[in-house]
């Protein structure tokens, strides 16, 4: 199953799971500035999907270069309830896929009365704090809920229906369609404020990668590593300023680089970085 979906600025088509997300981040990679100058500086001839690191290069020397893929993810207060829906949205993919050959194209919403409510100070805390935090209703409901009601619905395959869920506390919108068929597609619509330079975070999900660097230059000469910071669409709100540049990093790896997805496009910052 292959998805299609907005990142960096542009549409792409990427794989499903683990392994297309990180064909994806690797293609976005080597067309940056810094990737284009990580690909030239060694000479990288043949590029081989892996697991541990996540692919292998070799050089025009014979050479072997690792690069471990991480994402990632602020914990913010709308995380929880994105990633699960997201999950979802996914899995009711999957399904019409395999059952129906259908290839579905879903927005899950969940409505906001503050946004339309008449009171004034609904109207500036929905502002101040727009979007959902928390679902409270268990995934495998809302999973079978969306599923029965598109089930009754016939999804041409242009246009698109539009439905209301009610699982109380929640009433979700869902918009499904055929759009971009054979590719699925899924978005949530939520929204939330963006934590700047979490230097802290950063360094954590870095720290979690230094401890098996070791097992990962059991399969390679050199190995760097790539993080990416793409969690808008789950939850996890990020903005880096200019002072990640001044800002040091401790790593085992070699190279450490940020991939950092903006609303204009995705940009790569090579990190500064210490032996640990």
């Amino acid at each position: 199953m292959t998805n299609f979906t907005h990142k960096g600025g542009r549409f792409i088509v990427q794989g499903d799971r683990k392994k297309g997300s990180e064909s994806t981040y690797l293609n976005f990679f080597i067309q940056t500035f810094e990737g284009k100058k990580w690909l030239d500086k060694n000479n990288i001839t043949k590029a081989t999907p892996e697991e541990s690191p996540d692919f292998i290069f070799e050089t025009s020397t014979g050479k072997t270069i690792g690069l471990e893929i991480t994402e990632l993810f602020l914990k913010t207060d709308k995380f929880q309830a994105t990633s699960t829906l997201q999950t979802i949205a996914k899995q009711v993919c999957r399904h019409f896929k395999k059952e129906k050959g259908i290839a579905l194209s879903l927005i899950i919403d969940i409505w906001d009365e503050r946004k339309w409510n008449a009171n004034w100070s609904d109207h500036i805390d929905y502002r101040n704090n727009p979007g959902f935090e928390r679902l409270e209703v268990p995934k495998k409901k809302i999973k079978d809920a969306i599923i029965a009601a598109i089930s009754k619905e016939d999804i041409p395959a242009f246009g698109h229906n539009k439905l209301w869920i009610e699982l109380p506390p929640h009433k979700f919108i869902i918009d499904c369609n055929r759009m971009h068929e054979p590719h699925t597609s899924t978005f949530v619509n939520n929204a939330g404020m963006s934590e700047e330079d979490p230097f802290e975070e950063l360094q954590e999900g870095i720290n979690g990668k230094n401890e098996k660097y070791a097992t990962y230059k059991t399969r390679c000469d050199e190995c760097d590593l790539l993080v990416i910071s793409d969690g808008s669409s789950r939850g996890s709100y990020v903005n880096f300023s200019n002072k990640i540049n001044s800002h040091k990093f401790f790593s085992s790896f070699k190279n450490v680089y940020l991939l950092d997805f903006g609303m204009d496009g995705a940009k790569t910052i090579k990190l500064n970085t210490g032996s640990i």
